[in-house]
């Protein structure tokens, strides 16, 4: 069973390869080394940071899930003390996905602490 009737309109079920999604955070993750080489990655929200080209190097065996709520949703938190470092991180992030016209593949969202959200969502990518 693919289908869903929900207050009758029909939704399909995608199923999501963990493989592929692995392939695509990570590819999408070494486009973000080459803006800043201090990245650390947390895989799962609750575990060790992680510097990123040793994610790359050693990719993880099942998606990356930090914070996230969909499968394909890849969250970057952009956060330090210095609100200029950390709105600038979030520019260099945004202007990287409007330069591959990727305008409908992420959205920004506030901490209300001292960061900046941004998810991303793999599948809309190029």
């Amino acid at each position: 069973m693919n289908e869903i009737l929900i207050n009758n309109y029909e939704y399909k079920w995608n199923k999501v390869d963990p493989v592929k999604m692995v392939q695509d955070q990570i590819y999408f993750l070494r486009l973000l080394d080459r803006l800043d080489s201090n990245i650390q990655v947390s895989l799962t929200g609750k575990s060790k940071w992680i510097p990123l080209f040793d994610v790359i190097k050693n990719p993880p065996n099942v998606p990356i899930s930090a914070r996230s709520i969909l499968k394909n949703e890849l969250i970057l938190e952009i956060d330090d003390d210095n609100w200029v470092k950390v709105r600038d991180g979030s520019l260099r992030i945004v202007n990287l996905l409007e330069k591959w016209e990727a305008r409908d593949c992420y959205s920004l969202a506030y901490s209300g602490n001292r960061s900046i959200h941004i998810k991303v969502f793999l599948t809309h990518l190029p």
